[in-house]
């Protein structure tokens, strides 16, 4: 009661233009309106169109990359940087609807495909209070009927933030080993939609996809909101 009472007092303003805010409190239409929502997949190695949902270049890359938008668009990198670093949760209520609307027109055969998210690290995701790709993996999957498989692709050890690191080489070494499956029957011949907020240079998408492979994955897809 106390919340609404402020909200008619002091109305919440869009995060991106600042304007009377009306969709969950935190953007406005407009702004809501104007984000480019992708209609393609992606090479997960060099971000080529995949039209058909099929890998046309760079075979080898253990995923398929699925991106709901670009980090580029303001509005859509300020919904992200209010989610992940200052816990606005109506933020993250939208993501999630962003990427089930993204995941409705692509070509994808979403079948029995198990969701998991990419595991934050444990000290990180203490300090923070909750892991970003978790709370956008669960309401996907939620909306999409699909089973989630949480805590079983686990991180190995704290790595410095990806997003500390500009250079792609120390980005791929900092990751690299970083993850591991404890339940690999759980995994065996199944396709997993692999769910985080941002991806950049492709290096934890990279790591995990591989782990989930060498545990009997048949296919995955790397399912973001935005890339860069």
């Amino acid at each position: 009661m106390l919340r609404d009472i402020l909200d008619i007092i002091f109305p919440q303003s869009c995060i991106n233009c600042g304007g009377e805010s009306c969709v969950e409190k935190v953007i406005c239409k407009k702004c809501l309106d104007e984000i480019v929502v992708n209609k393609n997949l992606f090479c997960g190695e060099c971000s080529a169109r995949l039209p058909e949902g099929k890998k046309i270049c760079h075979r080898e890359c253990p995923y398929i990359l699925g991106a709901a938008g670009n980090y580029q668009d303001e509005a859509l990198r300020k919904l992200i940087l209010n989610f992940k670093f200052r816990g606005v949760k109506e933020a993250g209520v939208i993501l999630s609807r962003l990427i089930t609307d993204y995941a409705k027109q692509i070509n994808w055969s979403w079948g029995e495909n198990l969701v998991v998210p990419i595991p934050l690290a444990s000290r990180r995701e203490k300090e923070r209070g909750f892991n970003q790709a978790q709370v956008i993996a669960e309401a996907f999957a939620k909306k999409m009927s699909l089973e989630t498989e949480i805590n079983n692709l686990i991180r190995t050890k704290n790595t410095k933030p990806q997003n500390e690191i500009s250079d792609y080489e120390v980005r791929a070494s900092n990751i690299r080993g970083a993850f591991l499956v404890k339940r690999s029957e759980r995994f065996d011949k199944k396709t997993v939609v692999l769910v985080d907020d941002v991806t950049t240079s492709g290096s934890t998408l990279y790591e995990a996809a591989c782990a989930l492979k060498e545990s009997g994955v048949k296919k995955v897809l790397a399912l973001t909101v935005a890339k860069a």
